[in-house]
């Protein structure tokens, strides 16, 4: 855990969702750890006011880092190919990940393992309120860490 933290993943969220909501794959050379992946089932905490939730038999790749030195030869693909192979014998059918849109890397990623539909979720926020769109849901709020907004991923 303390290396994951190095990397930059917060140590509440790995102390409160590991094991539980969270599954994170490694991918290590010598000793370090040069990549990991994260998979989250039921719920994920996005952003300080926006919490995903997931169908039953979904899990959502919420997070894949591969270390500067490393990337461009195929690890996140290899990742992913491992993770959600853990996934699918767990019983999860269906991933429901999050890709920025201008990650070229992570949708070509993406879609070496799984290619699928897409269905776009997009927000802008301004002044203190945010615009959230996701397939034919669309909703406007003031949302915080005490009043966030819940989308469930899948069910459009």
């Amino acid at each position: 855990m303390p290396q994951l933290v190095d990397l930059g993943l917060d140590a509440e969220t790995l102390a409160k969702t590991f094991g539980d909501t969270l599954e994170i794959t490694l991918y290590e050379r010598e000793g370090r750890i040069v990549g990991y992946a994260q998979y989250a089932t039921h719920e994920w905490a996005q952003d300080d006011w926006l919490t995903l939730r997931f169908e039953p038999k979904d899990f959502s790749g919420v997070g894949i880092w591969v270390a500067p030195d490393h990337r461009s030869q195929g690890i996140a693909t290899k990742m992913m190919r491992f993770g959600w192979s853990g996934m699918a014998r767990k019983g999860c059918e269906r991933t429901v990940s999050i890709t920025n849109a201008l990650n070229r890397d992570s949708l070509g990623a993406a879609g070496n393992v799984a290619p699928g539909d897409f269905t776009r979720f997009w927000y802008v926020r301004l002044f203190g309120f945010t615009y959230f769109r996701y397939g034919a849901l669309a909703k406007l709020g003031r949302w915080t860490p005490t009043n966030r907004v819940e989308v469930t991923l899948g069910a459009e």
